[in-house]
């Protein structure tokens, strides 16, 4: 449940107390545990420590205000040089900025979309010059299909790229799961019979178990890391969750159908043409929504596929009567020798198969829902309407002021 959590959060709060702020064990643990969900695997853009207890202070011989201050404000100072972060930051305060910009982003697209359908009624009124509307249409077609064309070129690149990666990454596993599984099998500190509890609930929660000092163990997880590290510089350079460009190193959000420039040459359709500029401007913003939710499943699955190609092995290794922690280990050593050759690969072909449905949806949607606006807006025949000149200067005036804001 956690994970789901943690997967959607832009921000991440680390509370601990002052005095153990840069120490403190569990803190890390987790922090490192999550940091897959959070980064890669989320939408996670900058986590905070909050330090508590900072005006707590033991015996002083100088009990003067002044010196108070001075010891707590030298301790204090020493915990946030350890941590290297920001304490001045407050949650409810950074949850109301967010909370007012989500708001005047939706309402900013919904004034764009009234925006958009108003001008396409109003531009049905107008008197058109006579072959304008299919020397338009024929320029937004072109247009289309050579932008589309752009945007398959730069997946087809980016594609190639994580199947470099994951195949580096497949033969890396294949060659060194069996040292990373030996080293979980056999950790130099605890003894046999100390290990013996943590193996079997390892084995009998489907590979991940949380200790009683509530350090997370992910056998799936330390598996799959050679996937995983592999694609983790290709993954943030294509899905960042911050930055100007955008994902798909910035091909979705440089997409355009050029109207402005159309609107300079043919005047008689200028609504029209705002009509397929707003539309242009919706389909991006719900493709990159999609794409932000997408990205984490997609990440994920190199984890889930190991996860899923184990679960019969945890099941064997569960089930021994005697001689429990050597058939365990047997088991599972075994299990991994027989399966690497495919696992892994297995592993690498849905990512692959989800990156591609995830870009062929992007396509998809970009040229069906342009197509059908150039159609609606352009292809039409001539229909009697009333008159929103009125209410389309309002929302047009309303729309300005809004994205004004945005801008500053």
């Amino acid at each position: 449940m956690w994970k789901g959590l943690v997967r959607n959060c832009s921000t991440v709060w680390i509370v601990t107390e002052i005095n153990r702020a840069a120490a403190e064990k569990e803190a890390w643990d987790i922090l490192e545990s999550a940091s897959s969900f959070m980064g890669n695997g989320g939408k996670c853009q900058q986590i905070h420590f909050i330090c508590t207890k900072s005006d707590v202070f033991e015996s002083l011989d100088d009990h003067s205000a002044a010196a108070i201050r001075a010891h707590i404000f030298k301790r204090n100072m020493k915990a946030k040089k350890e941590v290297k972060n920001e304490f001045n930051k407050l949650k409810k305060t950074k949850e109301y900025l967010q909370n007012l910009n989500d708001y005047h982003s939706e309402t900013l697209n919904y004034a764009s979309g009234a925006h958009g359908i108003l001008s396409l009624i109003q531009g049905a009124r107008r008197t058109e010059v006579p072959g304008n509307k299919k020397a338009v249409c024929t320029d937004l077609d072109q247009k289309l299909s050579c932008e589309l064309e752009k945007v398959r070129e730069s997946m087809r690149e980016i594609y190639s790229a994580f199947e470099k990666c994951l195949n580096e990454g497949v033969e890396k596993s294949k060659t060194s799961c069996e040292g990373k599984l030996k080293s979980f099998l056999y950790p130099k500190r605890p003894k046999d019979s100390g290990f013996y509890g943590t193996l079997k609930c390892v084995v009998e929660n489907g590979g991940t178990h949380k200790t009683k000092h509530r350090k997370q163990i992910n056998l799936n997880m330390k598996l799959s890391s050679f996937l995983t590290d592999s694609i983790d510089e290709e993954f943030r350079k294509t899905f960042p969750n911050e930055g100007k460009y955008g994902p798909f190193n910035g091909i979705i959000s440089m997409f355009s159908l050029d109207t402005e420039k159309l609107i300079q040459q043919f005047n008689d359709v200028e609504l029209q043409l705002i009509f397929l500029k707003t539309e242009e401007e919706k389909i991006k913003t719900k493709l990159n929504k999609i794409i932000q939710e997408r990205k984490k499943t997609i990440y994920s699955s190199l984890t889930e596929t190991i996860e899923d190609a184990m679960q019969g092995c945890y099941i064997e290794a569960a089930g021994f009567k005697k001689d429990k922690l050597k058939n365990m280990r047997d088991t599972l050593e075994k299990h991994i020798h027989v399966s690497k050759n495919v696992m892994f690969e297995q592993a690498k072909n849905v990512m692959l198969h989800q990156l591609n449905a995830l870009m062929e949806e992007i396509l998809k949607s970009l040229e069906n829902t342009l197509k059908e606006a150039i159609n609606l807006s352009l292809k039409t025949d001539h229909v009697l309407v009333p008159d929103f000149s009125t209410e389309l200067e309002l929302v047009k005036q309303y729309y300005k002021e809004l994205k004004g804001s945005t801008d500053e």
